[in-house]
């Protein structure tokens, strides 16, 4: 079977940097790689959207979002509207992208599982949002950017869709292929307030 292993697994190796004395060495920051998730995208077919609608809501037990900008939560599903008829489910349940692959049908959905070419990583602390705005150009002062709302924009000539998970934590999703080229800005972004590196179950 299948494992998939980390993508920056020798990048979190290096260990916490800068900082200075206090707590945690004065370190404001951690970046974190989120692991265990699965990710799976849904496309609707717009000609039969209320029929394919109808099956993702007996699939999921909820319905999908609406909004293009906030995260709908229902068990452990984080559901996110990627575009006109585009969703993506985040799960810490293994299992979800094939059973979604085996109940919706496939007449009204495409069912893509991108779970192993998508990495989280996590970036908390009270300095999380100064750091990131430096390479996002997205307004993340908090009463633009709320927790619970998410954004699709560009990082260091990649996309991102980044998510304000709580006050000082932001989650950001990107191309496994461009994971250490990502990690490698955050870390430099992040030098002057210090920080330490981790990975933790999504």
């Amino acid at each position: 079977m299948f494992e998939a292993h980390s993508a920056i697994q020798t990048l979190l190796a290096r260990g916490a940097r800068g900082g200075r004395d206090g707590a945690n060495g004065g370190r404001a920051l951690r970046i974190i790689e989120r692991r265990g998730f699965t990710l799976t995208q849904l496309v609707l077919h717009r000609r039969s959207r209320d029929a394919g609608l109808a099956s993702v809501r007996s699939a999921l037990g909820c319905d999908l979002p609406t909004a293009v900008d906030s995260v709908a939560v229902t068990g452990d599903l984080r559901l996110y509207r990627t575009g006109p008829e585009h969703y993506w489910v985040v799960s810490s349940e293994p299992t979800t992208p094939a059973r979604l692959e085996g109940t919706l049908p496939g007449e009204l959905i495409a069912v893509t599982p991108l779970s192993s070419s998508r990495v989280c990583v996590s970036v908390t602390g009270a300095k999380a949002g100064a750091v990131l705005a430096t390479g996002i150009p997205v307004d993340l002062h908090p009463a633009v950017f709320r927790v619970g709302q998410f954004a699709q924009s560009g990082l260091h000539h990649t996309g991102v869709l980044l998510e304000r998970r709580a006050e000082e934590r932001y989650d950001l999703f990107f191309l496994r292929t461009f994971a250490a080229t990502l990690h490698d800005w955050l870390t430099d972004a992040a030098l002057v307030h210090g920080y330490d590196l981790g990975s933790e179950a999504y």
